[in-house]
């Protein structure tokens, strides 16, 4: 039986530009540094749990003091009383890697996650074969401290933006792919996760996008999707582009940093639950369902 999902992103604020991120689009300088209490995201908490959720996700955006206040609601989603715990972030968030150590509060927040979720893309790692370094020694950091060995999973998002598709021209992040799944076959604590922009205007075309998945997938030894099994998922939009019909937001409810509610990120209709009554009528009453014409997964 499928989680459901309570997600929040703490802040707008992020030292990175990257090409259609959810967050921060159309996000004023004035927006950047706002964001609920944190006695709104307890009380979120609790009423996310009164109400059934068992998973509690969080967006990470690199802002300073960001691995510090993630690991704050992630002891608070714990007491709170959330089974599992789902962060996504920058590598760098957690791992440094010119010092070949974690960050502060980097290893304490891996020791309270049940999924950390890395993207990766041209705005995180300047080439393929960074990212390949980067990723394979942090891989090796994970093993030291036990993280698959104790039921944790690292899930890697490869957002396929055009230069990323340049980077699988590079046979050393295929490489890397199909090692990695390898090494963690018998643990089951690696997903690769592909993701692609939204809107679909940020490509070419959506031909474009689909010719061109298919030449890296015809081409690669390691790059496939799998549907929602194995060790290469797909995105919602990405699946829907394959054919394969699905939604995140039927199971999830995700609550921006001004407290607005959506079915989940992608979707452009937000809901006011600025306050701690609106936000109880909100899981009381349930966000309604995003129309599939403004639905950023909809390709």
């Amino acid at each position: 039986m499928e989680r459901k999902i309570f997600s929040i992103a703490p802040s707008f604020n992020c030292s990175l530009k990257c090409s259609g991120c959810y967050l921060t689009e159309g996000v004023t300088r004035e927006m950047r540094d706002l964001t609920k209490s944190d006695y709104y995201w307890g009380r979120a908490m609790e009423e996310a749990v009164r109400h059934g959720y068992e998973e509690f996700a969080m967006t990470l955006n690199p802002f300073p003091g960001a691995t510090e206040k993630a690991l704050e609601y992630a002891k608070m989603a714990r007491a709170k009383g959330f089974k599992f715990i789902n962060v996504t972030a920058t590598l760098q968030a957690v791992y440094n890697y010119e010092e070949g150590e974690f960050v502060p509060f980097g290893r304490e927040l891996l020791d309270q996650v049940n999924v950390l979720s890395i993207s990766v893309d041209e705005h995180r790692f300047k080439n393929a074969s960074i990212m390949v370094a980067e990723i394979s020694s942090f891989d090796d950091e994970l093993d030291e401290i036990n993280f698959y060995a104790r039921g944790k999973q690292l899930n890697i998002n490869l957002l396929w933006t055009p230069k990323v598709f340049e980077w699988f021209s590079n046979e050393a992040l295929d490489e890397m792919v199909g090692n990695m799944i390898e090494w963690r076959e018998d643990e089951d604590g690696l997903t690769f996760q592909h993701l692609i922009l939204k809107p679909l205007s940020l490509y070419p075309s959506q031909e474009w996008l689909y010719k061109n998945y298919q030449d890296v997938v015809a081409t690669s030894t390691n790059i496939t999707i799998q549907g929602n099994n194995g060790n290469q998922i797909g995105d919602a939009a990405f699946h829907n582009m394959l054919g394969m019909n699905q939604c995140p937001g039927k199971m999830m409810v995700d609550i921006d940093p001004m407290g607005f509610a959506r079915k989940c990120p992608e979707n452009p209709d937000a809901y006011d639950a600025t306050t701690i009554a609106k936000l109880q009528e909100i899981f009381t009453s349930g966000v309604p369902n995003c129309g599939s014409s403004k639905c950023n997964c909809i390709l």
